[in-house]
């Protein structure tokens, strides 16, 4: 009898646990963006250029390295900063001079906005471009998008295929 007992109060806590996450899943809403509002979120990794070129190393100074760090070039290890901009039908939303990542400045640049726009069409134009005075190159991707109200486009960085997303 004791056995049933607490059998069933087993159940029911169960149940009632059960209940509890099938509430909290479904309550509060969630809505990433305000009515009548879509978002546009920027996730992007970028490995900008080195900052400067390559220098093929001598023969004396190659003898003078111990056999283990002999390499014909020696390359500098740190990356240029890297500038991304952002524009919705020619207003500019965000531009930002972004950093390289690590201790020797040797990793990529990482950038992650989050940006409120009306829902509606509209014209989307990013750019990426690492700083190098006159040898520097901008990648630019302009898109016209119908976003719908609570929808999320996502602008991503991936050189292989092509550069700048929209997603």
């Amino acid at each position: 009898m004791a056995d049933a007992a607490r059998l069933a109060g087993q159940v029911l806590a169960f149940l009632l646990f059960a209940l509890a996450i099938g509430a909290f899943s479904q309550w509060p809403p969630l809505r990433p963006a305000g009515e009548g509002e879509a978002l546009v979120r920027l996730a992007m990794t970028v490995p900008g250029r080195l900052k400067g070129e390559c220098r093929r190393l001598t023969d004396q100074e190659l003898a003078r390295l111990a056999p283990n760090m002999r390499r014909p070039l020696d390359c500098p290890r740190e990356r240029l900063p890297v500038r991304i901009r952002l524009e919705v039908d020619g207003i500019l939303l965000r531009e930002e001079v972004i950093q390289p990542s690590g201790f020797a400045r040797d990793g990529a640049a990482n950038a992650y906005w989050t940006l409120q726009v009306p829902a509606g069409r509209h014209v989307l134009r990013a750019l990426v471009s690492d700083d190098a005075g006159d040898r520097a190159r901008a990648l630019e991707r302009e898109g016209t998008l119908e976003l719908k109200p609570g929808a999320v486009v996502t602008v991503d960085f991936d050189r292989e295929r092509g550069g700048i997303l929209f997603r």
